[in-house]
């Protein structure tokens, strides 16, 4: 599951300032399943200019709650998720920020569209959000409001994970990562003049595997998958039952099935199916020719 994540503030700096509108867009990585977006009082004024650029007002947040009275919401929304943002290092920075003054460490997995967008949709003139969607035909209404900009995030992260999924999903994701420049530094609404650095291997790993493990079925974990051989042989699915619901074949299982959970899942019926996985068992044959019998064989049973 993913939570995509745009919030709207009263500068650029979260030691300073403070958010006056977030928005989450609860993701499964079909399609969005749930969302929450409300204003929210700074408790202080918000700059002339903040308000020419988001039109949010002084009057509009008067009533709002503040952040403590939404916090609660916040965590449950975005518990188990990974947190999606464009330039993620300036929303995720803000959230940690006001979760530490109420005396909570917030911590979640993260994601960041800018990067992916560069490794994935390379040669674009900017990375901003405005620019990129307006480039590659994403309608974003209500341009720097919480809602409009994660709602235009949530439709290019849906791009990008059919990108990822139609190359190898993780793989790719590693590959290209390895290759991306850094986070605009913390504070910052990206651009594509920012000053960059090459990601760690750690944070390149660690960015694949949160894709990884969000394509899997719920009731399978990263370490069944990363167990499963490199190897010619065939695989089974099976439910909560211990029943068989698909027999396959491969020459490298481990590959293929990573191939299966990355394919994009466009019914209900392929949705619940993918859901009802709780085990997968195989059975190594040495051969093709071999695993193309066994699995026309089992079938056949």
């Amino acid at each position: 599951m993913y939570a995509i994540i745009d919030l709207e503030t009263t500068g650029g700096q979260p030691a300073n300032d403070r958010i006056t509108e977030l928005a989450i867009f609860v993701h499964d990585g079909q399609q969005v399943v749930d969302s929450y977006t409300t204003l929210v009082n700074p408790g202080r004024a918000i700059p002339p200019f903040i308000t020419q650029l988001t039109g949010i007002t002084n009057d509009m947040v008067a009533d709002a709650p503040r952040f403590h009275e939404v916090a609660r919401r916040v965590v449950e929304m975005t518990e188990g998720c990974v947190f999606v943002a464009h330039n993620v290092r300036f929303d995720y920075s803000f959230l940690k920020k006001e979760f530490a003054d109420l005396g909570y460490n917030y911590s979640r997995k993260t994601l960041c569209t800018v990067r992916l967008s560069r490794s994935l949709i390379p040669g674009q003139p900017s990375y901003s959000l405005g620019k990129l969607c307006q480039n590659i035909g994403i309608p974003l209404s209500g341009r720097h409001r919480a809602a409009g900009d994660a709602e235009a995030t949530a439709i290019l992260f849906e791009r990008l994970l059919r990108i990822t999924q139609e190359s190898d999903a993780a793989e790719a994701v590693a590959d290209t990562l390895a290759r991306v420049d850094a986070l605009a530094p913390a504070g910052r609404k990206p651009d594509d003049t920012a000053t960059e650095k090459k990601p760690s291997p750690r944070r390149v790993a660690a960015m694949a595997q949160a894709i990884k493990t969000a394509l899997l079925p719920p009731l399978i974990t990263p370490e069944k998958v990363a167990a499963l051989p490199q190897e010619t042989g065939v695989y089974y699915f099976h439910n909560e039952a211990g029943e068989v619901i698909y027999v396959g074949k491969s020459i490298n299982i481990y590959k293929r099935i990573q191939q299966h959970f990355a394919v994009d899942v466009k019914s209900r019926k392929s949705l619940d199916f993918k859901n009802s996985i709780a085990d997968i068992t195989y059975e190594l044959t040495g051969s093709e020719l071999v695993a193309l019998l066994y699995e026309s064989h089992l079938i056949k049973q």
